[in-house]
């Protein structure tokens, strides 16, 4: 799904408020985010659920300070330029 979102902002088909990511994102700031943002907010996401997957790791509950790290580390490198 996000990587046909990628596909289809590269192309210049549709903009980013138009694309399934948007939806997953506060529609405060879709008019600031590109294809770039775009990259780098799914590579975020997929690092985030590699590390929850990793052999030895427990399934943390969500208010757990591990996985608040990783969903703050996420936020700050997909909001960096």
């Amino acid at each position: 799904m996000f990587f046909a979102d990628l596909r289809r902002l590269a192309r210049r088909e549709v903009t980013f408020a138009e694309i399934d990511m948007a939806a997953y994102l506060p529609r405060k700031h879709l008019s600031r985010h590109n294809l770039a943002f775009a990259e780098r907010f799914l590579v975020c996401v997929l690092t985030v659920a590699r590390k929850l997957r990793e052999p030895g790791v427990h399934e943390p509950g969500v208010h757990e300070p591990g996985v608040q790290w990783l969903a703050c580390t996420a936020e700050e490198r997909a909001l960096r330029p």
